[in-house]
């Protein structure tokens, strides 16, 4: 069964909401204590904000702003090395 996210504990003590599949506390929540939706006056959880914050930064590594996707705008950036 696939997660839906974001989505929080039904568990009373917990007080945050989960937006990333990657998370691992996230994967350690049991399908059905999962209610789909961020929950009133919750958190986002931490690691799935760092998570989802690399992600960004990876995007952005790959696909510098302004550096188009054509063969001039290629020719014309200078030459960069991108490590994966």
């Amino acid at each position: 069964m696939e997660a839906t996210f974001p989505f929080y504990s039904s568990a009373p003590e917990t007080g945050i909401y989960h937006t990333y599949p990657r998370c691992r506390i996230a994967q350690s929540i049991a399908a059905e204590s999962r209610v789909a939706g961020t929950g009133d006056s919750r958190r986002e959880c931490p690691f799935c904000f760092l998570l989802a914050q690399f992600q960004v930064n990876r995007a952005l590594r790959w696909h510098p702003p302004g550096q188009g996707s054509g063969a001039a705008a290629t020719a014309a950036a200078p030459e960069r090395t991108y490590r994966r």
